[in-house]
Order: structure tokens, then sequence, then C-alpha cells
């Protein structure tokens, strides 16, 4: 439980004791003032009554410190709807972040000793920072990330978070009747585009003979390759593309359209911490623990207050 200002009993204390009213709400600087005040005073009923306020507030301190913040430092790509910076209408970065899963965290942070230091930036320099985790670059988690055997072996997940569906993104210069129900054989023999550290063994699996070219930094530059011709599709998350467009990060040409993937393909996320992490089953408890705790409306209401339909954990 978060503890960051006194209460209860310490409260009455502040009230009753004149050298308590000077202290901050901080605990560590309420022992500096009393300690300045007891070295100070005359050996007279004032110095025996700090004498009983120290003896009364010596529990609390220790109850304090016992139950201090543990700092997480966590990474991830800037993705909306569930985890990005808040931009201005000139799509600027505000430097306040939002998203389904930054709210999440910050009910785990309250229910529980854990803080999050988030960090968004380039997915690659998360996942190799989160994989060399060490206490000089501290990243211990991950956020927002589908499963492949590599991850597995390198990092826990934590519980399923939401589902996304994914989407099969064209050009209407290719396809200028549209694409309806497409099917596997659609994608056959084609080249997808992409943006690089996204997950694509999915795609190989298939055995489709596709063609991928994972080298794009953002999915606009991704966009930008499939307008030209360059490819022939993209597969992408229909809630992230979404979230970029309503948040200003992403713009796109008048030409690219997007149908839902052949086989209703429906990527599910997790949270991933660094196997190298002592503290690793904790961090991943406290996570797993609210999101069963929150399991049901209070849950979905995280994803809807972000325009989302939900978290997808109900869809089969």
């Amino acid at each position: 439980m978060r503890i960051n200002y006194l209460g209860g009993l310490g409260a009455k204390i502040q009230h009753l004791c004149p050298l308590c009213r000077e202290q901050s709400k901080s605990m560590a600087l309420l022992k500096f003032t009393i300690f300045k005040h007891f070295l100070r005073c005359p050996f007279n009923r004032t110095f025996w009554f700090y004498i009983l306020c120290l003896t009364i507030l010596l529990p609390l301190m220790s109850e304090n410190l016992s139950q201090a913040m543990e700092i997480v430092k966590v990474c991830g790509q800037d993705s909306p709807p569930y985890a990005y910076m808040q931009r201005d209408k000139s799509g600027k970065p505000t430097g306040e972040l939002r998203g389904a899963i930054i709210d999440l965290l910050s009910e785990v942070s309250h229910h529980s000793n854990f803080e999050f230091d988030i960090w968004l930036g380039p997915w690659k320099r998360c996942e190799f920072d989160v994989i060399n985790y060490n206490n000089k670059n501290g990243f211990e988690m991950a956020l927002n990330a589908t499963s492949n055997r590599r991850r597995e072996n390198l990092f826990q997940k934590s519980a399923l978070l939401f589902k996304t569906t994914e989407g099969l993104f064209y050009s209407k210069k290719q396809y200028p009747k549209g694409i309806t129900n497409p099917s596997f054989q659609t994608i056959q023999d084609r080249k997808f585009c992409g943006v690089r550290g996204n997950n694509a063994t999915w795609i190989k699996a298939l055995n489709l003979n596709i063609k991928l070219d994972y080298n794009s930094t953002t999915l606009a530059l991704a966009m930008k390759q499939l307008s030209l011709e360059r490819c022939s599709f993209i597969a992408y998350s229909i809630e992230f593309f979404l979230g970029e467009i309503r948040t200003g990060k992403l713009t796109i040409e008048n030409d690219i359209a997007y149908v839902a993937f052949p086989g209703n393909r429906q990527p599910e996320f997790h949270i991933w911490v660094s196997k190298s992490s002592p503290r690793r089953s904790e961090i991943l408890e406290a996570i797993d623990s609210e999101v069963s705790r929150l399991k049901g409306e209070k849950y979905e209401a995280l994803f809807q207050t972000y325009d989302i339909r939900g978290s997808g954990l109900d869809s089969n």
C-alpha cells in the first residue's frame, strides 16, 4: 500500500506538538526536524515532550520505511491507445503519459509497493535493455508485446492483458476495387512491409511464401512504402492503428484501407519482465493480482476510456 504522508496518530501528533507542525509531509524530514530540536532544547518540560513525540513517532517511521515504494523501470513503444505520450493539436508530445495499460499500472502501484518509472521509445532498444537488465541500466519490464519463442526464453510474462484485431492494410492504388473477405490465397506470394522489431514470426509460420520488409522505423514510414506500392500489405493491429490516428501520431495517404486479417487473428499482449530480475516473481504477482481484482466491468472500463471496445478478453 502506498504511504506518502502521515495519517491517523501521526496527524494527531502534528496537531499537538509544536515542532511536529514545522516538519514537512515527508517522514524522513520529520525525523530530521525532531532531532534538530532535540539537540537545541534545554532539559525542561519541553525536552520531555519532545522525547514523548519521538517515542510515538519512531514506530510510525519504521512502518513507513518498511513499506517504502520500490521503483521499477519500465520501457515500451509509444503505442496508443494502450501506452502513449499525450500530444497537443500540432501533434507534439506534451510529456503526459496516458493509455489503458498506463492506468492499469497506476492501479497496481496503489495496491502494491511497486512504483513504475516509464520510458517510451524504440522497441528494439527497450527489448535489448530488458534482456540485459542489471543495476546500471535498470530496465526490468517491457510493455505490450505478443509471444514468440525467443521472448518466452528471455522473459517472464504477465497474465494476458488484452487482445487486438489483426488488420490487413492495403493501397487502393493496387486494389482499386477494394478487398472484402480476404483469404490466405489473397496474401500468398506477396510482400509485406512492417515496423522494425515487431513480431513477424507468425507470418512466417503461415508458410505462404510471403516476403517480409520490416525495416521501417515507424508505422508512418511503413504506410508510406505501402502507398508507394513497394509492398502489397501491412499486417497491423486495427486498435493500434486507430489509436495512432486519433492521437495525431499518425497521418496516412487517402489510398490506405484495411480489412480484418484472414482467419480472424487476434494477437494477445502481455507485460514482460527480465529473467535477470531477482524480483520478477513479485512484480508479476502484483500485476496479475490487479488484473484479477479488476476483472469484469472495472477492467473493461480502463480500455473503454480510450475509445476501445474493451480488452478483448471476453472474445473467442
